[in-house]
């Protein structure tokens, strides 16, 4: 079985007995087909189109809460170029790279990119996931919550973290 295949997570999350999971969908790049301007797909889902829908229907039947989270904290050049209001500075007023990736661009948090973009972004993908997607984890007795990092999956590493609830 692939580590980085929805078997594999799925039957992961059997064992530990989790009951939820938090797995990112968006953000920097959407893990599910999208057409927003500038929330470009991942160019791993040109290998598994349907991964994410996999996943959380998979949880789903094993009566798993899921929380489908967004990761807005970085974005690229044609955004920079098309929006710089968009755009983190530092304390000279300079714009920021992003300190891994730096053909990237920070956003700025208290900017249009977080209140205007992401929040249509959410808007128009909430069709796309089952009203179950935003499950609460508070809400629930949780005692043991899997948190799976997309992009692990897309590397292909594991990553996979428990924490324990009381």
């Amino acid at each position: 079985m692939r580590r980085n295949g929805h078997p594999f997570w799925l039957d992961y999350f059997k064992r530990i007995h989790a009951d939820a999971l938090c797995i990112t969908a968006g953000g920097v790049v959407a893990f599910y087909p999208t057409k927003i301007k500038y929330h470009r797909p991942s160019r791993w889902l040109e290998r598994r189109p349907d991964y994410f829908r996999q996943v959380v229907e998979g949880c789903r039947k094993l009566g798993m809460a899921v929380v489908a989270r967004t990761d807005p904290h970085a974005t690229y050049e044609d955004v920079y170029r098309d929006h710089p209001d968009w755009i983190a500075v530092d304390a000279a007023g300079q714009k920021r790279r992003h300190w891994e990736m730096p053909d990237m661009w920070v956003t700025c948090a208290l900017g249009p990119y977080n209140f205007e973009f992401m929040t249509e972004v959410t808007k128009r993908s909430s069709p796309v996931f089952p009203r179950w997607v935003a499950s609460s984890v508070i809400a629930g007795k949780a005692r043991a919550c899997a948190i799976a990092s997309t992009a692990s999956a897309i590397s292909g590493t594991t990553a996979a973290w428990t924490c324990a609830h009381q």
